[in-house]
């Protein structure tokens, strides 16, 4: 009898996978959780734990420029511009503890675009 092992995940295949979603809230310039436990939520705290590959995927909801970066880990999508259009980061979360992911285009921080990554909490 033969079985079929599972493919080998490679250092390549993330652990856990986010995907965000621009828009706005309450007046507010935000970021909402699309699938899974964060579905709908804003501005969602992204869980993982330590040492996991991470994949956050932004989609642009709104035809504004707009990024997440990941400062802490050095995680950071493109810029992206039109309304659909999709950025993608991976990055390993190696030290545990709370970190801030947000947009970096110039006023959007400010503007609601926050959230925070917790490693292994």
């Amino acid at each position: 009898a033969s079985t079929t092992k599972a493919p080998t995940p490679t250092a390549t295949t993330p652990d856990v996978t986010f995907t965000l979603e621009t828009g706005t809230s309450t007046g507010r310039m935000v970021f909402i959780g699309r699938g899974g436990s964060i579905d709908g939520v804003v501005n969602p705290t992204l869980s993982v734990k330590e040492n996991s590959l991470v994949q956050v995927t932004l989609i642009n909801g709104d035809g504004t420029e707009h990024d997440v970066v990941i400062p802490d880990f050095k995680g950071a999508t493109k810029r992206i511009v039109s309304k659909g259009s999709r950025g993608v980061t991976v990055f390993r979360a190696d030290k545990r503890g709370r970190f801030s992911y947000y947009c970096s285009v110039t006023g959007h921080r400010q503007a609601g675009m926050e959230g925070v990554l917790t490693v292994g909490e």
